[in-house]
């Protein structure tokens, strides 16, 4: 399960674990209160639907935009160069023959200009002017000029179409996603909790066979497999439109080269980094402008410490100035809470019940109703603080695993 706290109204009533704490902080009793619907902030669980707060912003895109971003997304920059240039030249000249020549509207001159373009005007030596004779051959330079760059783009569109199926490029106009490079064991938990959370994600490798390819191959993930330190990767991956960029290879220099390319293509562009020394990655962050460099071995060490100190623990989550913990227990026999209903488990400002298994279930019920019995060998999910974790283990008799 993919969870996350939120606002509660953010968040539909059906997607509601349970509430975590008021956003004010104004009392002891701000975290995990008895009157669970009195909370604001709220543990959410998330089902693959964007909730507003996800999105950068809700609009129609105008028909200028989309045809715009497909012929991005179709050719490549110095192609549009070429093209833009010559579609420029041809405009100047068709202008400026109508002003210079006498007694031609601009439609004759447009006529004249892609005839002469095309090699289809007859070039008049002796009753032309000067300037006539300079626009005509501009013109005819640009039209010799424009055949292989509408050849060149006819052949670019249709091998990148082409290469779109073969090895997972974008064929439509995707924007406002989020591109990750790298799908090893990282990698493909970071695509997977995107996806969870209702996020356009597109993703990047240069191995087949990453474990993360299989993740996002099951959920329909665009997969491209390439350098990501090359442009065109890049590019493919319309790193350009995109709302932000992680790079969770377990190579750091190839992250790092890869954020330098990615900024330089978009210079306000979100990056998320992972590095493995964790002083490096702070100073990156700081003189590199990266959104946020982290190291995950830094991150691992508290929930390795957490573990060996707080039995059952496995995940835990900052509230404002606290941090709430995720801890597993099985309901012992005979303990205080063997036969007792999931209400009773509850230690209000302490300790929650978000989910409960039991042996018998296949699934874990998220979060379980109030009147269910606890029995003997039951596990139950628990969401506290450190001391409400301590008071779970005394009423539980022991924790999972001990």
């Amino acid at each position: 399960r993919t969870l996350y706290v939120a606002h509660r109204v953010e968040v539909p009533d059906g997607k509601i674990i349970c509430g975590v704490a008021h956003s004010d902080f104004s009392d002891a009793a701000a975290v995990l209160p008895e009157d669970n619907d009195s909370a604001d902030l709220v543990l959410a669980i998330a089902d693959g639907q964007v909730s507003e707060p996800l999105r950068r912003g809700r609009f129609r895109r105008l028909p200028h935009t989309v045809v715009w971003s497909w012929i991005r997304g179709m050719f490549s920059r110095k192609l549009r160069i070429a093209a833009f240039t010559l579609i420029a030249l041809l405009v100047v000249s068709s202008a400026v023959h109508t002003i210079l020549v006498q007694n031609v509207v601009w439609y004759d001159s447009l006529y004249y200009t892609l005839l002469t373009a095309a090699g289809a005007g007859d070039p008049e030596v002796n009753g032309s002017s000067g300037w006539e004779k300079i626009i005509q051959t501009v013109l005819m330079l640009s039209g010799i000029a424009l055949v292989p760059v509408v050849t060149a783009a006819v052949v670019d569109g249709m091998v990148g179409a082409r290469l779109a199926v073969t090895v997972g490029g974008l064929r439509d106009s995707t924007s406002e996603h989020v591109v990750v490079v790298g799908l090893g064991n990282v990698g493909s938990r970071v695509v997977a909790r995107l996806h969870d959370l209702g996020l356009p994600v597109v993703a990047i490798d240069q191995d087949s066979s990453a474990t993360g390819v299989r993740i996002a191959n099951e959920r329909r993930i665009p997969v491209i497999l390439g350098d990501a330190t090359r442009e065109e990767t890049l590019r493919a991956a319309r790193v350009d439109s995109c709302r932000a960029l992680i790079a969770v290879t377990s190579d750091d220099v190839k992250n790092l080269e890869t954020a330098l390319g990615a900024r330089s293509m978009t210079t306000d562009l979100r990056i998320v980094l992972r590095l493995f020394d964790g002083d490096l990655a702070a100073r990156i962050q700081r003189h590199f402008g990266i959104t946020a460099s982290r190291s995950v071995s830094y991150l691992a060490a508290p929930h390795f410490a957490r573990a060996m100190v707080e039995p059952g623990m496995f995940d835990s989550i900052p509230v404002g100035r606290r941090v709430l913990l995720f801890a597993d227990f099985q309901i012992g026999r005979g303990s205080d809470l063997d036969g007792a209903p999931v209400s009773a488990a509850h230690i209000p400002g302490k300790a929650r019940v978000i989910a409960l298994a039991a042996d018998s279930d296949a699934d874990a019920l998220w979060p379980p109703p109030d009147d269910r019995v606890l029995t003997a060998q039951d596990r139950v999910v628990v969401l506290a603080t450190r001391d409400g974790v301590g008071r779970m283990l005394a009423r539980t008799d022991r924790p999972l695993g001990d």
